[in-house]
């Protein structure tokens, strides 16, 4: 953290956008001072302290509570978000808050399965390419009314069972057939 230490290593806090986002993006910042950033006039100073994967839980969930639907959206993006805080945002009204939670891999399975059922399809899209989407609600999304959900998120998922695949390539068009292919073709390579 060349150049944000005093002489007594205390860390000053930039005057200047670009040097508190760099700080607030900075794993090695203290927590103190990321709570500090954490309340910043700039949503994008805000929005860096909520990516940071060292900002503590108590630090998101006051960012998950920001009028600034982009800061929500990186707390649900962040590694250490909590499930209770993942669950509350998963009932966000912008659409690419709740695609954050779906993407997110620690998101619980339960959450996974509701938001299978939201109406936007970026986020039934990003459910059903979590790693961590069990078999159950693949199945479903097969199903899903948006072709872009079926031929490209369900197809590529390591978790979507052969018989959905073959179901899936029978049915769909080319970038289903693609998509469906590179998952066997990974399939093969995890095996050997």
């Amino acid at each position: 953290m060349v150049g944000f230490f005093g002489k007594k290593r205390e860390i000053k806090i930039p005057e200047d956008t670009l040097g508190k986002e760099a700080l607030a993006a900075d794993p090695k910042t203290p927590a103190k001072v990321l709570e500090k950033l954490a309340e910043d006039l700039e949503s994008s100073v805000r929005a860096k302290v909520a990516k940071n994967p060292k900002t503590p839980v108590e630090i998101l969930a006051k960012l998950a509570e920001n009028e600034e639907e982009w800061v929500r959206k990186a707390v649900a993006e962040n590694p250490n978000t909590s499930e209770e805080i993942l669950k509350k945002l998963s009932e966000d009204p912008d659409w690419y808050v709740r695609e954050a939670v779906a993407k997110n891999s620690k998101t619980p399975v339960e959450i996974l399965e509701k938001l299978a059922n939201d109406k936007n399809e970026n986020v039934r899209e990003a459910v059903a390419a979590n790693p961590k989407t069990p078999v159950e609600i693949l199945e479903k999304l097969a199903k899903d009314e948006s072709g872009y959900v079926k031929a490209v998120a369900v197809a590529r998922n390591l978790n979507t069972i052969g018989g959905i695949l073959e179901k899936l390539l029978k049915k769909w068009k080319l970038e289903c057939k693609r998509s469906c292919g590179e998952n066997l073709v990974q399939r093969k390579l995890h095996k050997e």
